[in-house]
């Protein structure tokens, strides 16, 4: 199966391992799970990579590989693989802090109940209101939705994950399409 590698700028993972043009590695491991010896991590898609690499792998300078494997594992974000061959080195897709923040919204999106954050949302994403202050009163006032939160995270493993992030991008480039034809504008999120 077709899967996606994430490496560090020298073709290493964690330990040292090194990837590479035609470079198969097993996991020593046995039995276990994702975050175990046992499997190899690798993505379905190169844009779950790149949206993932902060929070899983955590390289500074990437470089995503088209690899081969077969899956044992996957929680929906990662999957685990006993043997994984890289095949070649491929661009690295980019995503922008706006667009991870559409993209957090709409998962956010798809489990919230809380009014307030929903309408901050549905503001931020229109563009009415990306404050760092507006932002801040719908934390404050979403704070008691915290394991609906959790939820929403579990429940992220079920959904498409590339069909919303994918979704974020455009959306968001049309929107930034919008703003630089109407000029500068103060709607903008800050300290982020």
């Amino acid at each position: 199966m077709m899967l996606y590698k994430l490496t560090d700028e020298m073709g290493n993972t964690y330990q040292g391992t090194q990837w590479g043009a035609g470079v198969e590695h097993t996991a020593a491991g046995s039995g276990g799970g994702l975050c175990s010896a046992s499997v190899i991590h690798a993505y379905r898609h190169p844009i779950l990579a790149a949206l993932f690499n902060p929070i899983h792998a955590g390289f500074n300078s990437p470089q995503l590989w088209e690899a081969e494997g077969e899956v044992l594992l996957d929680d929906g974000l990662k999957v685990g693989c006993r043997k994984v061959k890289t095949l070649r080195k491929i661009p690295l897709p980019v995503i922008t802090r706006n667009q991870r923040v559409r993209f957090s919204i709409y998962v956010a999106l798809l489990n919230c109940t809380d009014p307030c954050f929903t309408a901050w949302a549905e503001n931020w994403l229109s563009g009415r209101d990306r404050t760092k202050t507006a932002a801040w009163a719908a934390w404050a006032e979403a704070e008691a939705e915290a394991e609906a939160a959790a939820a929403a995270a579990q429940a992220a493993a079920r959904v498409n994950l590339v069909e919303i992030i994918e979704r974020a991008i455009c959306d968001e480039n049309e929107y930034e399409e919008t703003q630089r034809g109407e000029g500068d504008s103060d709607v903008t999120i800050s300290g982020a």
